[in-house]
């Protein structure tokens, strides 16, 4: 079995995981409409999130991508297509003229704050399943 250098590992998982993206968006709408624990709740379950994809990665998923290049491949095609649909709903919603409307999220408790952020993570660019797949299957050393 092939070494991995885990401080690499390690310093792009700090750097991925504190890069502002669409969390942080989210973490601040959420604070400033329903306060700071609300914040907290949305920002650990993120966090929560990142690190089980960053740990399964570590510990299993990323040996199982580089073992099968083309699974690697399949989850960057999704991947693309993913980013291409969400730019597609983007013009369509910036060219409609509909009045947008703002969730009320006044009803939701932290659980389900919490359990949202969690749901967030796999969306988010720096922490999804392909980046951390392509980290673990690129960094390991050669021999």
């Amino acid at each position: 079995m092939e070494e991995i250098n885990y401080l690499l590992i390690t310093l792009a998982a700090v750097i991925a995981i504190a890069s502002p993206g669409p969390a942080t968006l989210a973490i601040s709408g959420m604070s400033m409409s329903q306060g700071r624990g609300h914040g907290l709740a949305l920002a650990a379950g993120v966090l929560t999130g990142s690190f089980f994809w960053s740990f399964s990665a570590a510990f299993g998923l990323g040996a199982l991508m580089y073992a099968n290049a083309w699974l690697l491949e399949a989850f960057r095609y999704f991947g693309a297509c993913y980013l291409i649909y969400l730019a597609y709903k983007s013009v369509c919603s910036a060219l409609s003229v509909k009045q947008t409307e703002v969730a009320d999220n006044s009803t939701l408790g932290f659980k389900a704050v919490y359990l949202r952020g969690i749901a967030n993570t796999p969306i988010k660019p720096q922490s999804s399943v392909v980046f951390w797949f392509s980290i673990f299957a690129g960094t390991a050393k050669r021999s």
